[in-house]
C-alpha cells in the first residue's frame, strides 16, 4: 500500500511529464505568430502526439501512422467492447448528464418533464429494488409463461395475437413478430403511412447458423437458467426451452439479410388492410393494427399500408403454424423476460452478464449509475437533450458549425457541377437536391421553452415509485405520441420529430432531405472552435461531408429534392454511378481483418463508404479553398513540422482511433453498414491524390495504389 504523500508524488510527477515537453516547446516556439498556445491547442496537439507513432512511414499504413500509439498506450476497460473518440465522448456526456440528474428536484425552477426524469434516474439508482415479482405477477394476468406454470398452463385459450396486444397495453416489449410503426411515406414525403417489419431477433447474425454456434449454445444455456432461476425444474426447462431455441433458430433463418434491408427501392409494396390477410392471414389485420395503435387513430379495411418484406411475412406465417402454441408461448415471454430482465433480480441481471461476457468479451458489468443515465436517455431523449443544453452546450458552437456546412456543400455542389460521368438533366436535378439540403445543427429550439415542454408531456403525469412501472408508463407515453402524427401533417422540421440533442452520431434523413448533427457530436474531439481550423475541418467536416454524400449514395440517391423516392437519373447516368459504386464495393471486399479471419462486406457498407469516400474529398477541398482565402492556419505545438494539408490529414484519421473487442468486431463485420475504423481512414485516403501529392507517397505505395476508386 502506497502512502497518501506517496501517491501525490507520484500524481506530481506523471504532470510534469507531461507538462515539462509543452513548456519547453512553448518557450521555443512562442516567437512564432502562428503557433497556437492557447489551453484547447494545447489539449488538441498532445491528443494528437499522443496517438501519433512516427515510426510508421505514412505511406505505407497511414492510420498505424496516425494511430499507432493510441493502439500500443490504451486499454479497453472491462466493462467496455471498444474504445474510440465516440466512447470518450460519450463517457463525458454520461458524467454530465449524472451532474444534472443528480442534483436535487428544485420545485421553483424544475418544469414537471425535468421532476419526472430526475425521478426516474433516482428510482433506477435504488438498486436493491427487486420487481421480479411485479413482473411475473403482469405475466400471470397477461395468461402465464407456459414453462414457469407447468400443467396449470392450457392452450386452449391461447392466442398469440391477443397477447401481442396485451403486452402493448401493458407497456412490455410486444414487437415479438411484427414491428408496426408510422413512418413518412417513400414515394410521398408529405404523408405518412403505417409500414409493417420484420422484429430484430435476438443474436439472429449467430443463431441463424444453428446449434454449432457457440453463442447460440450460450443463449440456450441463459434461457434455461432464466427459468431455472424463476422456479423450474431444470429438465423440464432444458426441454421446453430447447424447442423454444429451435423456434428461434428458425426465426433467425428467415429473417432478411443486411443487403436485403438495404434495398430501398423494393421497399414499397403497398396493401390495403384486406389485402395484406391474404399474403399473412392468420392475423386479422384490422383489429391487429388497431390494438396495436392504442387507441390513438383507426385503420379500416381499405387503409393502405406499406409492407416491407411480403416474403418474409409468408415464411413467417408458415413458422407460426407449424409450432405448437406452447411454443410460441415460451418464446413470446422468454422475450419479454429477456427485454426486461434489467427489473428483475440481481441473480437474473448477473446471469445475463455472464452470456454478454461470451457474446460480446467485456469482463465487468457497466456501473449502475451510467445503466441508470441510459435509461433516461434513451427513454426520454428530448428531455435529457433539454436539461443538457440548457446548462452544457454553447449557442456560439452553432452558429460556427452553420458556417462550416455552408463551406462544405458548397464544396460539394462543385463536385457535382464538376464530374464527367453525370448528363446535364441529372446534374441539374443533383444540384437542386443539394441547394434543398436543410441543416439541423445542436438542438431544436422549443426544447428550450417551458411550456411546450410541459404541454407536450403532460400525459406522463407523476412517476410511480415502482420502477417497471414508471418505465411502462413511459413506454406507452412513447408509443402513442409515435402513432399520434399518423393524423398529423407532415412538417419536416418538427421539435418533436428530431434526433436526440445528446447523439454522439450525426445523421442524413432522406425522407426530409436534411442533416443531423445533435449537441452531443460537438465536442472538442470533433468540433472546436478556438484551434487551428485544419481541426474542424478534418473532423467534424469530415462528417459534415459524410453525411451531404449520403444524399448521393446507392440509397439517397433514389429520393429527390423532396424526399420523395423518385427516378430522377438519367440512364447513363445511373449506369456510370453503379460502375463507381462497384469498384468501391469489391475494393472494399478484397479486405480481410486479419483479428478475427473475416472479409469486408462491400455489398452491405458501400452506402457508408462511398460517403467516407466522398466525405473525405469535399472536407478537405473546403479546406484547401478556406487556406487560399486566410493565408496560412494556426500550427500546433510539437507539430510545425507538418504543412497545413498535412495536419488535415493528421488531425481527421487521429479522431478515429479505436481498439475493439475481437468479439464486437466479429459482429460488427457481421451486421454493421460501418467498416472498422482503421478501413474508413486507410482506404478512402488510399483514393485520393490530393493524399498522396501532400505526403508525397510514390506511385505503387499502400497509400497511393495505381488504382482507386471514388463515386463524388
Amino acid at each position: 500500500m502506497t502512502t497518501k504523500l506517496e501517491r501525490i508524488l507520484i500524481a506530481t510527477v506523471v504532470v510534469l511529464v507531461i507538462l515539462v515537453p509543452l513548456i519547453i516547446v512553448y518557450i521555443i516556439e512562442i516567437g512564432d505568430g502562428r503557433k497556437c498556445l492557447t489551453a484547447p491547442c494545447m489539449k488538441i496537439a498532445v491528443n494528437i502526439l499522443d496517438n501519433l507513432d512516427q515510426s510508421v512511414d505514412p505511406c505505407d499504413d497511414f492510420y498505424m501512422f496516425a494511430c499507432g500509439n493510441y493502439l500500443k498506450n490504451n486499454f479497453i476497460p472491462d466493462d467496455k467492447t471498444e474504445i474510440s473518440s465516440f466512447t470518450v465522448i460519450e463517457d463525458s456526456l454520461a458524467h454530465k448528464m449524472r451532474i444534472l440528474l443528480e442534483e436535487p428536484i428544485d420545485e421553483k425552477t424544475d418544469i414537471k418533464p425535468f421532476k419526472f426524469v430526475k425521478a426516474q434516474y433516482q428510482t433506477c439508482l435504488n438498486s436493491s429494488q427487486d420487481n421480479t415479482d411485479t413482473l411475473k405477477y403482469i405475466l400471470r394476468q397477461l395468461g402465464g409463461w407456459p414453462v414457469l406454470e407447468g400443467e396449470n398452463w392450457s392452450d386452449r385459450n391461447f392466442d398469440w395475437r391477443k397477447l401481442v396486444h396485451n403486452l402493448r397495453e401493458a407497456g412490455l416489449h410486444s414487437e415479438i413478430f411484427l414491428v408496426i410503426s408510422a413512418e413518412t411515406m417513400m414515394n410521398n414525403s408529405h404523408q405518412r403511412i403505417l409500414e409493417v417489419d420484420e422484429p430484430t431477433v435476438i443474436c439472429k447474425d449467430y443463431v441463424k447458423n444453428g446449434w454449432d454456434d457457440k453463442i447460440t449454445k450460450a443463449l440456450y444455456e441463459l434461457m434455461v437458467d432464466m427459468v431455472v432461476i424463476l422456479g423450474t425444474d431444470r429438465d423440464k426447462a432444458e426441454a421446453e426451452m430447447r424447442k423454444v431455441m429451435n423456434f428461434h433458430v428458425d426465426l433467425a433463418q428467415i429473417a432478411l439479410s443486411p443487403e436485403e434491408k438495404r434495398a430501398s427501392s423494393s421497399l414499397m409494396n403497398m396493401m390495403t388492410v384486406s389485402d395484406l390477410e391474404l399474403v399473412f392471414p392468420i392475423v386479422k389485420w384490422q383489429s391487429y393494427l388497431n390494438n396495436q395503435l392504442l387507441g390513438t387513430t383507426m385503420v379500416n379495411r381499405s387503409t393502405t399500408v406499406n409492407v416491407l418484406h411480403p416474403k418474409h411475412l409468408k415464411k413467417l406465417n408458415a413458422l407460426i403454424i407449424h409450432n405448437e402454441k406452447r411454443t410460441i408461448a415460451n418464446y413470446i415471454m422468454w422475450v419479454v423476460v429477456f427485454t426486461e430482465i434489467q427489473y428483475t433480480n440481481q441473480q437474473l441481471r448477473d446471469r445475463l452478464n455472464e452470456f454478454r461476457k461470451i457474446a460480446e468479451g467485456n469482463t465487468q458489468n457497466i456501473p449502475t449509475w451510467k445503466n441508470c443515465v441510459d435509461d433516461v436517455t434513451y427513454g426520454l431523449p428530448l428531455v435529457a437533450g433539454s436539461l443538457y443544453v440548457r446548462r452544457f452546450f454553447k449557442k456560439e458552437a452553432k452558429d460556427n458549425m452553420l458556417d462550416l456546412v455552408d463551406l462544405i456543400l458548397n464544396q460539394f455542389k462543385k463536385e457535382l457541377r464538376s464530374v464527367q460521368w453525370m448528363e446535364d438533366e441529372s446534374r441539374r436535378r443533383a444540384l437542386l437536391k443539394a441547394d434543398s439540403i436543410t441543416s439541423f445543427i445542436g438542438y431544436p429550439d422549443e426544447i428550450l421553452d417551458d411550456k411546450k415542454m410541459i404541454d407536450y408531456y403532460a400525459e406522463l403525469g407523476d412517476p410511480p415509485e415502482n420502477y417497471l412501472l414508471l418505465d411502462l408508463r413511459m413506454r406507452n407515453f412513447t408509443l402513442k405520441a409515435h402513432y399520434r402524427f399518423l393524423s398529423e401533417t407532415v412538417d419536416k422540421k418538427d421539435w418533436r420529430k428530431q434526433h436526440s440533442p445528446i447523439d454522439v452520431n450525426a445523421f442524413y434523413e432522406a425522407s426530409s432531405n436534411s442533416i443531423h448533427f445533435p449537441a452531443g457530436i460537438l465536442q472538442e474531439n470533433f468540433f472546436n472552435h478556438e484551434g487551428p481550423n485544419y481541426i474542424n475541418f478534418g473532423r467534424i467536416g469530415f462528417l459534415i461531408g459524410h453525411e451531404i454524400t449520403h444524399g448521393f449514395d446507392d440509397e439517397g440517391r433514389l429520393f429527390d429534392e423532396n424526399g420523395n423516392m423518385v427516378d430522377w437519373w438519367g440512364e447513363k447516368t445511373k449506369e456510370a454511378f453503379m460502375e463507381n459504386a462497384l469498384c468501391i464495393i469489391e475494393q472494399y471486399n478484397n479486405n480481410t481483418v486479419e483479428e478475427v479471419n473475416i472479409k469486408l462486406n462491400g455489398e452491405n457498407s458501400q452506402g457508408e463508404n462511398i460517403a467516407d469516400n466522398g466525405g473525405i474529398k469535399q472536407a478537405y477541398l473546403a479546406y484547401v479553398d478556406w487556406l487560399s482565402e486566410n493565408g496560412p492556419d494556426k500550427s500546433l505545438p510539437g507539430l510545425s513540422s507538418y504543412s497545413d494539408q498535412q495536419m488535415f490529414w493528421i488531425a481527421s484519421a487521429s479522431a478515429w482511433c479505436s481498439k475493439t473487442r475481437p468479439e464486437r468486431l466479429k459482429t460488427m463485420l457481421i451486421s454493421d453498414e460501418h467498416v472498422p475504423m482503421y478501413y474508413r481512414i486507410n482506404i478512402p485516403l488510399s483514393n485520393s491524390e490530393y493524399f498522396a501529392e501532400d505526403f508525397k507517397c510514390s506511385p505503387e505505395t499502400k497509400m497511393n495504389p495505381m488504382i482507386k476508386c471514388k463515386v463524388w
